[in-house]
């Protein structure tokens, strides 16, 4: 006997619905209103979005990448920024992403290269009237 998933109320659906309509305007907002995200970033798209919790994936080319042929630090960290502000707006709906103030980065020695698609799951952990917190993400290329 095959289980059967637990259906959602209509109006969860809807906000969900109206959650990934939102951060996906304000991702396009944003690519097409900064000249570094517009570089950086103008191929990237969201796959997954709750509350508090974005998904974005950019497929690679050279544009992205350093000398040595590998995922650019400077785009890697624009796409840390640019993916966590949209994980704090898509927290209760709010207009703009806010500026990072902090934030730390780990390089490996290896990189992503031309054709490889990067993801990163930011999820905000806190978000108040000022300041939000993601302290979680997880990148995979």
């Amino acid at each position: 006997m095959a289980s059967q998933q637990p259906q959602q109320a209509p109006e969860q659906t809807e906000l969900e619905a109206k959650r990934t309509a939102h951060v996906e305007q304000l991702s396009q907002w944003l690519t097409q209103n900064s000249a570094i995200y517009n570089i950086f970033l103008s191929g990237v798209k969201q796959t997954s979005v709750v509350a508090g919790t974005v998904v974005s994936r950019l497929t690679l080319t050279s544009t992205h990448l350093n000398s040595k042929g590998g995922l650019h630090g400077a785009v890697s960290a624009a796409f840390i920024d640019f993916t966590t502000g949209l994980a704090i707006a898509s927290w209760d709906l709010r207009e703009k992403t806010g500026a990072s103030v902090d934030m730390h980065i780990s390089y490996l020695s290896s990189s992503a290269g031309a054709g490889d698609v990067v993801e990163i799951v930011a999820t905000a952990e806190k978000v108040g009237g000022v300041n939000g917190v993601c302290d979680d993400f997880d990148t995979k290329g």
